[in-house]
């Protein structure tokens, strides 16, 4: 056992340091309370009646422990035999983690680690970050513009609930995190807020766009632009592996290339990409023809007019019918569905992007709390990170 006397004192107010030792890699800090004794019955002051020493856990130094013992007065009035134990500024009645501690465990929970890191990083159990956080009042900001809300689901699964909700402003703060994506769930919380948005862009999950029309009948609704293209990746992926399980031998590129299948059709490809493409797609000529109204579709994003939009968009549905097989025909039928969501996007020129990196950090954080199931801890922890 190591035994050594240190020159280490920390800052303490109303507390004479008496001695600091360092005893295994821990610093043991040995110290009495100063105070003016209190007043009680006809303002006459209270006698000391003994003394007790308590253990305080301080903010760590050179990354070892730090842990004050703490004697401190306990005082009894002789007229009523009241007691009163004297107290620290530094920590909390009835508390053995210092106020700086506490702080300290706070602001580490808004990076993103673990409360198994925060508590080996704070010398604290995972048991105290957790009473922190339950005891922090963290809410979304006050001051949001809900003219414009985006809403998207995230697979959080907290309490048995699969899929979570996020809800953000005009400025992309995060006004909400639903707890599911049950449409009695959206018309409650927007009640509760007591917002007029004059828009609202969504995934094209048809439950949201019922319920919206139903509370919301005058917003408008503007399809999330990522998830209308991801609709057209998987028409080709659908087919792809239809293609693939029917003769693994004669598809087997399709397989082993499927990257160059999920690119953007109008982005650049290489020589030796584009060769490897024009083989692929000669394999079969349904792939062909989807992969060519797949580009077409991909173009219609790059108009500046939401009315040049609705043309090109009847093309594509049209081209899509025309090809019929049941991947073209299931796009089509989305399409049609969310047409009017479609063109939207390029009517208000609103792109729902910043919202999928929210969701990536969303699983950035479940990832390092290993599996949070708690619904009111997975929130405030989006609060505190995004």
């Amino acid at each position: 056992m190591q035994n050594n006397n240190s020159t280490f004192k920390p800052e303490l107010q109303q507390v004479k340091n008496i001695k600091t030792v360092l005893i295994d890699n821990v610093y043991h800090i040995y110290a009495i309370r100063i105070d003016d004794r209190p007043t009680c019955c006809h303002n006459h002051k209270m006698q000391i009646k003994d003394y007790r020493v308590v253990k305080v856990l301080l903010p760590s130094y050179q990354g070892k422990k730090v842990i004050l013992h703490l004697k401190k007065q306990r005082y009894k009035c002789r007229h009523c035999n009241k007691t009163l134990t004297s107290q620290i500024s530094e920590v909390e009645k009835h508390s053995n983690i210092s106020n700086k501690v506490k702080h300290q465990i706070q602001e580490k929970l808004k990076q993103i680690k673990s409360f198994k890191q925060i508590a080996k990083e704070e010398k604290v159990s995972i048991n105290t970050v957790i009473r922190i956080i339950d005891k922090m009042e963290v809410q979304a900001k006050q001051d949001i513009d809900t003219s414009i809300i985006y809403i998207d689901e995230f697979k959080g699964n907290i309490q048995k609930e699969k899929y979570q909700l996020g809800m953000y402003d005009k400025d992309h703060n995060v006004v909400d995190i639903l707890q599911n994506r049950n449409s009695q769930t959206i018309k409650q919380k927007i009640t509760q807020l007591e917002i007029q948005p004059q828009i609202i862009v969504m995934d094209m999950f048809k439950p949201f766009k019922n319920t919206i029309i139903q509370i919301l009948p005058t917003a408008e609704i503007v399809a999330d632009k990522y998830h209308v293209i991801r609709q057209a990746l998987w028409s080709i992926r659908d087919l792809r592996v239809e293609l693939f399980n029917k003769d693994e031998k004669k598809y087997k590129d399709l397989k082993k290339y499927w990257k160059l299948l999920s690119k953007n059709p109008t982005s650049q490809f290489s020589d030796k990409q584009k060769k490897r493409l024009k083989k692929l797609l000669n394999l079969d000529e349904n792939l062909k023809q989807l992969y060519k109204i797949i580009k077409e579709f991909y173009k219609m994003f790059e108009v500046r007019r939401h009315t040049t939009i609705k043309s090109k968009i009847e093309k594509v549905i049209a081209e899509l019918i025309q090809l019929n097989i049941k991947q073209s025909i299931k796009l089509a039928n989305t399409l049609i569905n969310w047409k009017q969501e479609i063109i939207n996007i390029i009517k208000y020129k609103i792109n729902n992007g910043y919202v999928e990196g929210y969701n990536n950090k969303i699983k950035v954080i479940k990832r390092v709390s290993f599996g949070l199931r708690n619904y009111e801890r997975f929130r405030k922890l989006i609060y505190l990170r995004i």
